[in-house]
């Protein structure tokens, strides 16, 4: 067999392998829709405890909103919020996939007192598919005064917020005032969901390899 011969075989069973790559990765992401816990474990500091929040999800709107009081930030020493306030917005589609949201906690603490303690991004979301709690939320640190005690990358985690259904196919709350909220930064973070599908894609590719010879 030429050189062109060999070549132009290895071209076709790449593509083969690579079709069948992308299937396998399109149908792990659909059938996955986040319905999996991240594992979080946040760092004792620095850290932020709020509580007294009521937490609602519209499935009409697909949006889940949080609202309550930031108490305590712990940066060694236990610090209490003055005026604290905590705020999570998140667009959350009926099957467990988080599109976007933010945060926000206010108050002044330990010399902090331009009145914002900390604001960012939600990026990532991990719940159990049967219900029930904890919520969990990948989150970017974007500002606030205390930004530069946490670093680029965060997590939040969120307990009796009333989430009892399979994803998010029903309105649920949490009642008034039942919800807490633990913020601070993850002593692991969880691989990002590329890699995992990198990594069944890759299987599929010689899963292809091997049927072919």
């Amino acid at each position: 067999m030429s050189y062109l011969q060999v070549l132009k075989l290895f071209k076709s069973k790449l593509k083969k392998g690579l079709a069948i790559v992308i299937a396998t990765a399109g149908l792990f992401a659909a059938s996955s829709a986040n319905a999996a816990l991240l594992g979080l474990t946040l760092e004792p500091a620095p850290d932020i405890f709020s509580s007294f929040i009521t937490v609602d999800y519209d499935m009409g709107t697909e949006m889940l909103t949080a609202d309550g009081f930031a108490l305590n930030f712990f940066d060694g020493a236990n610090n209490a919020i003055a005026g604290g306030t905590f705020s999570l917005n998140a667009s959350i589609d009926n099957s467990g996939v988080l599109s976007g949201g933010s945060f926000t906690i206010t108050g002044t603490t330990a010399g902090f007192n331009s009145g914002i303690l900390l604001t960012g991004l939600l990026t990532d979301l991990g719940f159990d598919d049967l219900g029930g709690d904890p919520l969990e939320f990948m989150v970017d640190f974007t500002g606030g005064d205390l930004v530069g005690m946490y670093g680029p990358v965060g997590g939040i985690i969120m307990t009796n917020t009333g989430f009892n259904a399979n994803l998010f196919t029903n309105d649920f709350s949490s009642g008034l005032m039942a919800a807490s909220s633990d913020t601070g930064v993850p002593m692991t973070v969880p691989e990002p969901g590329g890699l995992l599908l990198f990594a069944v894609a890759l299987m599929g590719f010689v899963a292809s390899r091997r049927r072919s010879h």
